[in-house]
C-alpha cells in the first residue's frame, strides 16, 4: 500500500519517466526473447568496439590518477 501511495504522490514528470522506463524494459526483454539470434550477432559485432572503448577509458583513468 505504501508503494502505491509513493507512486501517487510523485510528480507527473516522474510518473512519465517511470512509465517509459517500464515499457522500454518490457519491450527490451521481449526483443531479446523474440530476436535472440539477432541480438547475439549484434553483441558479437559490437563487443570489439566496446572493449576498445572500455580499454581507452581505463588507460586514460590509469594515466591521470594522482599518486600520493
Amino acid at each position: 500500500m505504501q508503494m502505491i501511495d509513493n507512486v501517487m504522490s510523485m510528480s507527473v514528470k516522474r510518473k512519465v519517466h517511470l512509465s517509459v522506463g517500464v515499457m522500454a524494459l518490457v519491450l527490451g526483454i521481449y526483443g531479446v526473447y523474440d530476436e535472440y539470434f539477432n541480438v547475439i550477432d549484434f553483441l558479437k559485432g559490437a563487443s570489439p568496439l566496446i572493449f576498445i572503448a572500455v580499454g581507452v577509458v581505463a588507460l586514460i583513468a590509469g594515466l591521470t590518477k594522482k599518486i600520493n
